[in-house]
């Protein structure tokens, strides 16, 4: 076969792939799209196009990306890598880089950026570990770790690793308890979803 229309044959079969995907996430209704959220279901595209990705088929995840930002209103980059049991709540305005990883049983509140710090190549993004629990509009930048079972307040500018067990608040975030011998907690806050519980101790926060 002639290698240009090889080329010509390979893109038209992209892009039926591509409409047939774009095809399936076609909002139907107001109740459709709500209907989605509860199913998790920018969570499934993001992981298909995460696949496509893998696959190299690069041109097709990324419009598969668009796609998603257009119905969901959530930006995942196809090359993230998400484990399992994650939970996007609300999900709208969710930012997540190229080379972000998020362990399993993670919950991730709305408006939640894991960006870069304005490196354009490399290692660059958040790794979160299992049970994080990332409050509303958290923002982490940079090749930063925040460890298994770490709590993130809504709000908070985390630029620096945050150690498992830990609760960071504030902007820039710091440790609850202090840098030296921060507070930990038991639970897994990415299942128990408790957002202020650490607030009880600080007599500063109290109205």
């Amino acid at each position: 076969m002639d290698k240009l229309l090889f080329i010509n044959n390979y893109i038209m079969a992209e892009r039926i792939k591509m409409m047939k995907v774009c095809a399936a996430l076609e909002p139907w209704s107001v109740m459709d799209q709500l209907k989605a959220f509860d199913e998790g279901e920018e969570e499934s595209a993001h992981r298909v196009s995460h696949k496509l990705w893998s696959q190299s088929r690069r041109p097709l995840a990324l419009a598969l990306q668009s796609r998603i930002s257009d119905v969901f209103a959530v930006d995942i980059h196809p090359a993230a890598k998400i484990g399992k049991g994650i939970l996007f709540d609300h999900a709208t305005g969710v930012v997540v880089g190229e080379t972000a990883v998020i362990g399993n049983n993670v919950s991730i509140l709305h408006h939640v950026t894991l960006g870069g710090t304005g490196k354009i190549g490399g290692d660059r993004h958040p790794k979160i570990g299992d049970g994080v629990l990332i409050g509303a509009g958290a923002t982490i930048l940079g090749n930063v770790n925040i460890g298994e079972g770490a709590k993130i307040g809504a709000g908070s500018v985390v630029l620096i690793d945050v150690p498992p067990r830990t609760t960071a608040v504030g902007n820039p975030a710091r440790l609850v308890g202090g840098k030296e011998q921060p507070t930990k907690h038991e639970e897994c806050p990415g299942e128990s979803m408790d957002h202020t519980s650490f607030i009880s101790g600080w007599s500063d926060y109290i109205i």
